[in-house]
């Protein structure tokens, strides 16, 4: 009788961990939303064909030499084509946070194998001829925060460029 009465105790903790388990995989996986952005002449203003990204917030600023603080991550310019990370002092404005850097990945890199990449092996900007649909590329927001940040379509002409992000951690 004690037998039968450990072993559904046993039992019972045992589907209580699985439980507890399956519900911080399932937190933990919600919590990595994925955005998409797309960037073309309608998100210009007058001055220039470019734009500020904040990831964080899945917005755009728009650019204006009036500007004096920036609170983003990126400047995209399509045109150009530019992508780069903002740094302290960009174009003479004030930028909130850290220096953001990027990297181009192996679009089939693991979250965890993207957190261990080594900083000093990031830019602040990507190389032009690089920027195309398909390119996936990590982002050392100025928050701190890891993103990953693909090119879902790329047209130069056109001045359009749609982005697709996640953050890491």
């Amino acid at each position: 009788m004690k037998y039968i009465k450990l072993t559904k105790q046993v039992t019972l903790l045992i589907l209580i961990f699985s439980v507890s388990s399956c519900t911080n995989q399932e937190t933990n996986h919600t919590s990595q939303i994925t955005r998409e952005i797309t960037i073309n002449e309608d998100s210009f203003g007058e001055e220039y064909p470019a734009v500020f990204l904040d990831l964080k917030n899945n917005s755009l600023m728009i650019y204006s030499k009036d500007l004096t603080v920036i609170n983003a991550d990126l400047w995209i310019e399509p045109k150009d084509p530019e992508i780069a990370g903002l740094t302290k002092e960009s174009g003479g404005m004030e930028h909130v946070g850290e220096d953001v850097l990027l990297r181009i990945i192996d679009k089939n890199l693991s979250d965890k194998d993207i957190s261990s990449l080594d900083l000093n092996t990031f830019q602040r900007k990507l190389d032009k001829s690089k920027i195309k649909a398909g390119l996936v590329f990590a982002v050392m927001a100025s928050d701190n925060s890891l993103y990953k940040v693909k090119i879902i379509s790329f047209t130069q002409s056109e001045q359009e460029i749609k982005l697709e992000h996640q953050k890491i951690k």
